[in-house]
């Protein structure tokens, strides 16, 4: 009887971890043509501890790539989604990385109206290649930025060192937002800043990871297993 148990047991907790596991996001490659939407948490370091910040949410598409030779344009459109947890928020600014290529300078229209190369962001996020931006990164915009529930867009252009070819890889994707103000008892301390990162993979938020895939498979073979011993 014990030798059949295990097994199911096993399975049973393969399957518990594969539920638990949280969608991670991955490098994003983008060619001719391409259209990502992204979603974003809220959270801020203080005392050294992550601070998750309920209902402070943001929204970035990023869509009609053309990359010709070194220069790639793309048009943005960018959300603030906060909801009623938040009482305050504005979206600042919009950064990300190129792992495949070295961005010398862009230009920018629309609701952001700069673009600062190789910036520092806080909480722990560090040097970013490309920074879309309101004001200064990581600064602030004051009554310009995206307060909760408004939206804005425009185009960009990034211009490269060297010809990108068909297509290009963009990693390390963040939000900054300012002036957060929470309801009582919420986590975050007002007024204050913070980060958002990509909580679900773009345009496909229910498809695991290939390890979410993995553990779900050696859950279902335990179980198999336990099924055949069983007999």
């Amino acid at each position: 009887m014990t030798k059949t148990k295990f097994p199911l047991l096993g399975g049973l907790l393969a399957i518990a971890l594969f539920i638990g596991v949280p969608a991670t996001a991955a490098p994003i490659a983008v060619g001719n043509g391409s259209s990502v939407t992204l979603n974003f948490n809220g959270y801020e370091i203080f005392n050294n501890s992550l601070i998750n910040i309920p209902g402070l949410s943001g929204q970035v598409t990023l869509s009609n790539f053309l990359l010709s030779g070194s220069q790639v344009t793309f048009n943005y459109a960018v959300s603030n989604t906060s909801g009623a947890e938040i009482l305050t928020s504005r979206i600042t600014n919009f950064v990300f990385d190129v792992t495949n290529g070295v961005v010398n300078s862009g230009s920018v229209t629309g609701v952001f109206t700069g673009i600062v190369l190789n910036a520092n962001q806080p909480n722990g996020i560090g040097s970013v290649e490309v920074c879309l931006t309101l004001a200064s990164c990581p600064g602030g915009a004051g009554d310009n930025a995206l307060a909760k529930g408004a939206s804005g867009s425009g185009t960009a252009t990034l211009n490269f060192a060297a010809p990108v070819g068909s297509s290009i890889t963009l990693d390390n994707l963040h939000l900054r937002y300012q002036s957060v103000t929470c309801i009582a008892g919420s986590p975050c301390s007002p007024p204050g800043s913070a980060s958002g990162d990509v909580v679900t993979p773009p345009n496909d938020p229910g498809v695991p990871e290939p390890s979410t895939y993995a553990l779900m498979s050696l859950g279902l073979a335990c179980i198999a297993l336990g099924s055949r011993r069983r007999k």
